[in-house]
Formats: C-alpha cells, structure tokens, sequence
C-alpha cells in the first residue's frame, strides 16, 4: 500500500509478545497457511478470556484433514471458547485505507463477541453487519476464490466477455451454496455481503489478486498454445509461469524467427 500513513494510534512491531500484551481484543490477518502456527505462537502471551477475530480467507490442512479457519483457531486456541468471530466482506485494502465506503460480516456464535467487533471496525465508512452464522462468513470468502481466478482467466480469452463473466457469477453462486448447505451454512449468509458481495468484487474488480492472477495465467497459457499450434512446437508441456518461464521466452524467440523467416522468403 505506497503512500499509506498508519495513523497515530497504530504501531507496528515484529514482536508477537510486544502485540499481544495485555489485549483482550486481537485480531488475526495472516495467511491461512500461517494461521494455526501464529496462533500456537500466540497462545503463550494472549490474555485469558481474549476475543479472537480474523481476517483470513481459506482453509487450514493438519494431519491430512481440512479446517476451516474459526476450527483451526479453536484447535490453537483452545481456551478461546466461542469468543472466535470472522470478520469477512468485499473490503479490498487500496479501498479501505482510502477510506471508501465498505460493508462487512461479522460471524460468531457468541453475541457479545460479534457485538464487541461490530463497535470496534465500524466507522462512518465502514458498516459491520453481525450474524451468528460463523460458517457461513468464513466459507463464504474462501469459495468464491476459485471463481475470481476463473473471472480473470476469461477477461483474458478471446470471445469471452461480461456475458460470460455474468454466467460464470451465477453458476458460482450456485456452487457455493451447495458446499456450504453441505458444511453447515445458511443461504441468507451466502448471498448477504460476505458470499455474493465478496464473489462479485473480487471477480470483477482489477484490486482483486485472484482476478489478476486468473488473468495472467490465461495470458501466459493461450500465448503458449497459440505458438504450440502455429509452429507445431509440441515438445513443452505448459507447468504453469514459474516452471516454464524459459521454455515461454524460447518459444516466443522461435515465433519471431519463423516471422523473419517468411518475410525474407517473401522479399
């Protein structure tokens, strides 16, 4: 975020110990896959009787089975009680510290904990919306991940447009619901702001990272399947950007060679 000035009352620090001192309130922002190790690092210094929030999107695999985040911080924190509360919602963070409007879910099956976050994030610019449905926030913005990536992966194709993009929004939501029936969620939290809202935004804006990664991907694969077909240069098996970085670089060589080639044969 270049230009973004913390304001006064925050203070940054790499000490966990130097964070959590006596908070009651803490809330957790990193990675899923960090979660479950930042929480066990956390558990030695975090006040009894803490409300623990979180912003993490995603779920959490331990010993070959798969958690969502509100399990695997109750697994971590096994004090913490029901005092865990997901805070979740179409909230991309160049929007938020320019302090454009927002809305938010905020799930938790205890409502002095929901209530007590609720009063925390809201501002004049920010509107928390409190249910007891934890499940159905938390899944709500992991799900619709794989529908972002696709969303970028279609303003990138030739012949798809925001028909498609439209179409692809429905059959997620559709999906989504099914999974999260199947989980424990209700559908009311589904298509409130932290299923359908988080869907829409993050598959159709620029600031979402999953849009854009979607986006280069299919960039990068329909560049190497033209080429593959153009030249008949069948020897490469696309591995995704990193793997075949070079392999993409030497096929682009190759097409400028054969254009050069049939221009001097054309001369």
């Amino acid at each position: 975020l270049p230009g973004i000035t913390l304001p006064k009352n925050l203070d940054a620090t790499h000490s966990l110990r130097e964070a959590l001192d006596d908070a009651t309130t803490v809330i957790i922002a990193t990675p899923s896959k960090a979660v479950y190790e930042t929480c066990k690092r956390a558990a030695a210094h975090l006040r009894e009787g803490a409300h623990v929030g979180f912003l993490s999107k995603g779920f959490c695999k331990m010993q070959g089975r798969v958690f969502t985040i509100s399990e695997t911080i109750a697994v971590a924190l096994p004090g913490a009680g029901d005092r865990i509360a997901a805070i979740s919602g179409p909230t991309h963070a160049e929007e938020v510290t320019a302090r454009f409007h927002s809305c938010i879910s905020i799930g938790s099956p205890d409502r002095s904990t929901r209530r007590l976050f609720s009063r925390l994030i809201s501002s004049a610019y920010m509107q928390c919306r409190e249910t007891d449905d934890i499940r159905g926030v938390e899944l709500g913005g992991a799900l619709k991940n794989p529908a972002a990536i696709a969303a970028g992966m279609i303003s990138a194709l030739p012949g798809c447009g925001d028909n498609l993009s439209g179409a692809l929004i429905s059959e997620a939501l559709k999906e989504i619901l099914k999974v999260s029936r199947a989980l424990g969620a209700r559908d009311e939290t589904l298509i409130d702001i932290c299923g359908l809202g988080d869907l829409v935004a993050t598959a159709l804006s620029p600031l979402s990272r999953n849009r854009r990664f979607g986006k280069v991907r299919a960039k990068v694969e329909h560049v190497f399947r033209v080429l593959k077909c153009q030249f008949g240069y069948r020897k490469v098996r696309y591995r995704g950007i990193a793997k075949n970085g070079a392999q993409v670089f030497a096929l682009l060589a190759l097409a400028n060679i054969f254009i050069a080639r049939r221009r001097l044969a054309s001369a």
